[in-house]
């Protein structure tokens, strides 16, 4: 159990002092870089855990910015998520995170924006999405796809 706190801390830890970045993004699926992303637990014991998912690395092209400020228009990128095809991925809307460790990618994913009539993100503060949207009890801040 102190390993999966550990890494959690790890890996959430440059979510907490960094600008916001939101950007439309062409994700080119490079590698599955084998290291845990999601951690799945069945008991209150270490053996009873087991890696959920992994990081894939991507390289990334930014088709617009939304939030913040990318000196590249090219840079690497690292998302894990359960069940994540190992494809490319066209027009994403995503969050970034800047990375200071890792030597594969420059930024973390931190958040996919599901981009249908509304893109949407929890806890978003900036100017363009200006739509709040409450789902269950999680507060979103949406932009309408034409806007981005």
């Amino acid at each position: 159990m102190k390993k999966i706190i550990a890494i959690v801390a790890v890996l959430f830890s440059s979510f907490c002092h960094s600008e916001e970045l939101i950007a439309k993004l062409d994700l080119k699926f490079i590698k599955d870089t084998g290291k845990t992303a999601g951690v799945m637990c069945y008991g209150d014991n270490e053996e009873d855990c087991h890696t959920w998912s992994t990081f894939y690395l991507y390289e990334a092209k930014v088709k617009k910015i939304v939030s913040g400020n990318l000196p590249e228009n090219k840079f690497t990128v690292i998302y894990g998520r359960h069940a994540l095809r190992k494809n490319d991925h066209k027009g994403v809307v995503v969050r970034l995170n800047k990375l200071l460790t890792d030597a594969d990618a420059q930024y973390q994913i931190s958040e996919f924006g599901q981009n249908h009539e509304l893109v949407c993100f929890q806890s978003v503060e900036s100017k363009n999405f200006s739509a709040d949207l409450e789902l269950g009890n999680e507060k979103l801040k949406c932009a309408e796809k034409e806007e981005l």
